[in-house]
């Protein structure tokens, strides 16, 4: 087993112990080393008090990406650290559901997440996972649903034909893309790889496939005819995924954001329904120096990542700073509609990169924080504060000092975020 940790956990005797604390309040030091005390007195074996701390640790961890649903749960640390957010699941399990499958093999199912996505929206699951430990936690987390089978098995040693007599009309694989060295970078050392994954399409009634993959993805690699779609969760890229045959919902790069509580805000798909593997189109209308508008756009990295910066521009009536850069600009105010789409910054006034310039123009504003955004400079964001902010006041402002090209010049834009009412 990969963690001896979770093993007193995977007894009934232990688990039950584990919820029988209840809701203890947020993990801390204090509140382990006072639990720790108070089991040990009870003659509870130490590694079963182990086991209990590493997991109410795990839980307070996993609630960015299980909410309450994380009191619940097992996890492990390499498992949690790969997980997919649970509303992000839904919106997988939503496609498999949409596309008329009934019973779906989760590949490499990891703590169960997906099947449980899946399960809750009706579908009968087959998952799969390596891990010894991994896969007796999976099998606890879907103890709700009795009729869902957690299997130790190697992926690529199932028997498709069986999968297919057994019901099986689609498939989800989230291969492993760390090791002990860290991120695996290139998908070919993936486990399995990509190459080998996609193959799997061709086993599946019609090749109802969706594999999770790193965001940071080169196109080249992706399937020219699938939809890919880079999804962000309050304004944070967490994952990209392939889909294809009838998981597809428009073939090309899509950008799905939610907010923080997993709500839909918007979608958006390539207009130009562009092969997959393609390169980005490019925006044709970059600002010059003096076109600065009263406003900085910044994307949210979904629309970036899924090489949409110029429909984004066109949508929104912006311009690019920058040739190749993914901030735009315009002098109209945003509308709700545009916010929903990325990060807006009024423009205060431009700098020349100059630190002394830069920290001459800070000494005239009374600045309670400073943040500091960068794209196409190679600058330090946490030297330069360093350098530039003197000092801070309890009563001053919250500004961002963006670091950018305006067209072929190196410049520092003092602004303000733009914050909805």
């Amino acid at each position: 087993m990969a963690e001896n940790s979770l093993v007193p956990l995977l007894h009934k005797e232990g688990f039950q112990l584990l919820e029988s604390l209840g809701t203890l309040g947020p993990y801390t030091s204090t509140l382990a080393d006072k639990l720790s005390a108070g089991l040990r007195k009870r003659g509870v074996a130490p590694a079963l008090v182990a086991a209990i701390l590493t997991q109410l640790e795990l839980r307070e961890a996993a609630r960015a990406k299980f909410g309450d649903f994380a009191r619940g749960m097992l996890f492990t640390r390499d498992g949690l650290e790969q997980a997919t957010r649970l509303p992000v699941a839904a919106v997988h399990a939503g496609r498999f559901r949409d596309a008329g499958c009934h019973q779906v093999a989760d590949l490499g199912c990891g703590l169960g997440t997906e099947s449980l996505a899946l399960a809750g929206l009706g579908m009968l699951v087959m998952a799969f996972e390596l891990d010894e430990a991994t896969a007796a936690a999976a099998l606890l987390n879907l103890r709700a649903y009795p009729e869902a089978r957690v299997t130790q098995a190697d992926i690529l040693e199932l028997d498709w034909g069986q999968l297919r007599a057994e019901g099986v009309d689609g498939a989800f694989a989230d291969p492993a893309r760390r090791d002990a060295s860290g991120r695996r970078l290139q998908p070919e050392s993936w486990k399995p790889p990509l190459s080998r994954i996609l193959t799997w399409q061709d086993e599946i009634p019609h090749g109802n496939l969706g594999i999770k993959i790193a965001p940071g993805i080169n196109y080249q690699v992706l399937p020219a005819q699938s939809e890919t779609q880079w999804i962000s969760v309050g304004g944070e890229l967490v994952e990209a995924g392939i889909w294809l045959g009838d998981l597809i919902r428009q073939r090309g790069r899509s950008a799905l954001l939610m907010d923080n509580n997993g709500k839909i805000v918007v979608t958006l798909h390539d207009e130009t329904a562009a092969p997959c593997n393609t390169p980005a189109r490019l925006s044709e209308t970059i600002a010059t120096e003096d076109e600065l508008g009263k406003w900085i756009f910044e994307p949210d990295d979904a629309i970036i990542r899924a090489g949409l910066l110029a429909q984004t521009a066109e949508q929104t009536y912006t311009k690019t700073v920058s040739e190749k850069i993914a901030y735009l600009t315009r002098d109209s105010d945003p509308k709700v509609t545009d916010t929903k789409l990325g990060s807006w910054f009024e423009t205060l006034e431009v700098i020349p990169l100059d630190e002394k310039k830069i920290r001459a123009v800070l000494k005239t504003r009374p600045i309670r924080s400073l943040e500091i955004k960068k794209r196409g400079a190679d600058v330090s964001p946490a030297q330069l504060r360093r350098k530039v902010l003197t000092k801070t006041m309890k009563d001053g402002e919250d500004l961002t000092l963006i670091v950018t090209r305006l067209g072929r010049r190196h410049r520092a834009i003092l602004c303000r975020r733009h914050t909805e009412i």
